[in-house]
């Protein structure tokens, strides 16, 4: 039977050394969330919970608090107001990662220690109850639709929470090393039974290495298969064809022009408003020694004259050349 943990007296060095259970950082604040996940009313997911909150504890530590190895100094002990401020600044943070429901229910309990103790009671399953569940988990578990990643990092979840109930052996005549070898041929094992038979190629060659190699580096040989499959479920575009199509890219690439460039003068060269017929008539008109100019005349050859000077440029599509 496993025996409780000893009660230690509340510790006399100065409380505002950081390696003081009663040290209290002055960022800490009795709304900090500890968890992402906060603990469900019906403690589905109770034993993730009751490991992060202790990493989390351990880490501040303040888990002294909850196992019983800081009791509670009298009255007149100086550090009892110390032990106080510590004890509802944990108790405030069991009440951050907890739901509403469950927050309401154990409000009005004094003591942190009680509230984790009423919450392990309360849902805490018995070691062959979750030993069970996670068995039958594991051998039920299968690839399918999974990338190789997920599937193995749920199976790999499972085996660490198994481990969690298993006495951890220490032993220094080397045949813990055998333990473990063992243990990482069955982890290689049940990972190859849930595993697509598309990886049959690479999972005998595996099986036939001798020895077997650790967990961690066969799920990487089987990982870099499946991204090679995916490199070649790509086909790259062939060289001929994008050489073909930048060519023809720079063939057809026109250089910008907003319009057709005009007709120039012969006589000046400069550009012209109008076309060379209307350019003939017009010095036909103003040439002509046969004829008088009338007033008339004169007016219309003025007319054509600003008319052509005026009107703005012909598009495009206007021009023959």
């Amino acid at each position: 039977m496993a025996q409780p943990p000893p009660i230690v007296p509340p510790p006399t060095v100065n409380p505002d050394r950081p390696s003081n259970p009663y040290y209290l950082h002055y960022s800490e604040s009795p709304g900090a969330m500890l968890v992402y996940q906060p603990l469900s009313v019906s403690g589905d997911n109770y034993h993730s919970w009751h490991q992060f909150m202790l990493i989390a504890l351990e880490a501040k530590n303040k888990h002294v608090f909850l196992d019983g190895t800081l009791a509670c100094p009298n009255h007149n002990n100086s550090l009892f107001g110390a032990w106080c401020r510590c004890n509802k600044m944990i108790f405030s943070w069991l009440l951050n990662v907890v739901c509403k429901e469950i927050a309401n229910n154990v409000l009005y309990i004094a003591n942190a220690k009680e509230v984790w103790d009423d919450l392990r009671d309360r849902f805490s399953q018995a070691h062959g109850l979750r030993i069970f569940q996670l068995q039958r988990q594991m051998f039920g578990l299968s690839q399918g639709a999974l990338s190789v990643s997920v599937y193995f990092t749920i199976l790999k979840g499972l085996w660490d929470e198994l481990s969690n109930y298993k006495p951890h052996l220490v032993c220094s005549c080397g045949a813990l090393k055998e333990v473990v070898a063992t243990q990482h041929f069955e982890y290689v094992i049940q990972f190859f039974v849930g595993l697509n038979e598309s990886f049959l190629a690479v999972r005998a060659q595996i099986l036939l290495m001798v020895p077997l190699p650790p967990i961690n580096q066969v799920f990487s040989l089987v990982h870099q298969e499946e991204r090679q499959r995916e490199i070649l479920l790509t086909p790259p575009m062939e060289p001929i064809a994008l050489l073909s199509r930048q060519d023809y890219t720079k063939a057809n690439r026109q250089p910008f022009s907003r319009a057709k460039e005009r007709p120039l003068c012969s006589h000046c060269a400069s550009t012209m408003s109008f076309t060379t017929e209307q350019y003939q008539q017009l010095i036909s008109l103003l040439n002509s020694n046969s004829v008088k100019p009338t007033d008339s005349t004169t007016q219309s050859a003025n007319l054509a004259f600003s008319h052509n000077i005026s009107e703005p440029y012909q598009q495009e599509n206007d021009w023959s050349g």
